[in-house]
């Protein structure tokens, strides 16, 4: 679900440019909201209605504060805390995220007064209550305290004047570790709320004067190398263990905003490549062959496709591949999508059919980067630092911080 809210915003941006505040200002924000928290998997405890808010403090760009903001039809950015009751005090406990955000106004035909906004954050948060096979067996949505955070809303405006506005919203909000621990089915919740913004005087801050821009495009090159982490399984060792990745790709940036990437990837993984050697009955009966090449059998290759926001120092980006090479995923899956114990009578093997199939194929990775210089310069050479989420068909695989090198062509 939040994949699919994220991609229609990459690729539907470019189309819903409007009218918006010509100058900037800073903004507050403050936001009421319930609603309820899905069930994470079978026994999962019972909950009451959710409740809790956010505040948040940021700045309507306006069509003049930056070039991204006049190409988007008026951003606003900021950071936002929010406090969430997830229904159950004892079992799943309450939920403190903090997260960048962008807020864009959606299908206005050019109206001023706009009425629908697309908001959209990615960050972390703290879970106070987790996994434990003792106490809270059945609570298999989180086993970490620290989490990512990522939510996406569309809001309504009810009410605006040159100093406020009153807004009401559906919400998706999402926790999940990035399968840096297991279980990890996630916390899902579905909100509505009602959020006031009020809003400042303009910065003093040099702005540039124009609210009219020319199109332009610029093609790139960009090389990255990254270290994540990740877990294999409960039924197996829930031990934390790295995975390396490097990946290069070529694509354009369309009016120094809206990014479009074509690349490739590899992956190693530290947690394949140990059990391969290991002497796990499993391997030994029906994947000896990947003691061969245990080097090869433990690594992922494949080619993917992205599309993403250059916000000045902050990028945010979403990419979709396809898995050409991830051999070893197919004992993963056996043992995962499991029943029973281990290697015992009580255990049975997950079975290889369609939805298998289609998990090893697709690649998904989203996240955000830190540009060292800011892309409004155009740089020729920049440098970034990222923060992604790995997944396989949307389902975590492991959580990555990156270095890469991103050199302008044109």
């Amino acid at each position: 679900m939040s994949k699919i809210s994220i991609a229609l915003f990459l690729f539907t941006c470019q189309c819903i440019v409007a009218q918006q505040h010509i100058v900037p200002k800073n903004k507050f924000s403050v936001e009421l909201f319930s609603g309820i928290t899905s069930e994470a998997n079978e026994g999962f405890p019972k909950r009451n209605l959710q409740i809790g808010g956010s505040i948040s403090y940021g700045r309507d760009q306006g069509l003049t504060g930056s070039e991204w903001s006049y190409w988007l039809g008026g951003a606003a950015t900021g950071i936002s805390l929010s406090y969430q009751n997830l229904g159950n005090n004892e079992l799943i406990g309450s939920a403190f995220a903090l997260m960048p955000y962008f807020e864009i106004p959606i299908f206005n035909n050019g109206q001023e007064n706009k009425k629908l906004w697309l908001k959209t954050g990615f960050g972390f948060s703290y879970i106070n209550k987790k996994f434990d096979s003792d106490s809270n067996f059945f609570n298999k949505a989180i086993s970490t305290n620290i989490n990512w955070a990522y939510r996406t809303s569309i809001s309504y405006q009810l009410y605006t004047t040159e100093k406020i506005q009153l807004k009401t919203a559906i919400s998706y909000f999402h926790h999940s570790n990035g399968h840096t621990r297991l279980p990890n089915q996630g916390l899902n919740s579905f909100l509505l709320s009602i959020t006031s913004d009020f809003y400042g005087k303009s910065p003093n801050a040099t702005q540039e004067k124009t609210s009219t821009r020319e199109p332009s495009k610029y093609h790139f090159y960009s090389i990255r190398t990254g270290l994540g982490i990740n877990t294999l399984s409960t039924l197996v060792a829930n031990e934390q263990k790295p995975v390396y990745a490097f990946a290069a790709s070529y694509g354009f940036v369309k009016n120094n905003t809206f990014k479009f990437e074509f690349g490739a990837y590899y992956r190693f993984y530290k947690q394949y490549y140990d059990f391969i050697k290991s002497d796990d009955e499993l391997v030994l009966e029906r994947f000896a062959f990947f003691k061969e090449k245990p080097g090869l059998n433990a690594s992922n290759y494949g080619l993917f496709a992205g599309a993403g926001l250059l916000l000045g120092h902050v990028g945010a980006d979403l990419q979709i591949g396809l898995n050409v090479h991830k051999p070893f995923y197919k004992v993963d899956w056996l043992i995962n999508e499991g029943e029973g114990i281990y290697q015992s009578s009580f255990h049975r093997l997950g079975e290889l059919d369609w939805y298998y199939e289609i998990k090893r194929t697709v690649m998904s990775r989203m996240g955000l980067t830190a540009y060292l210089i800011n892309t409004k310069k155009n740089p020729k050479h920049n440098i970034y630092l990222s923060a992604h989420l790995n997944a396989n068909l949307g389902q975590a695989d492991f959580s990555e911080l990156s270095l890469g090198y991103m050199r302008r062509l044109d």
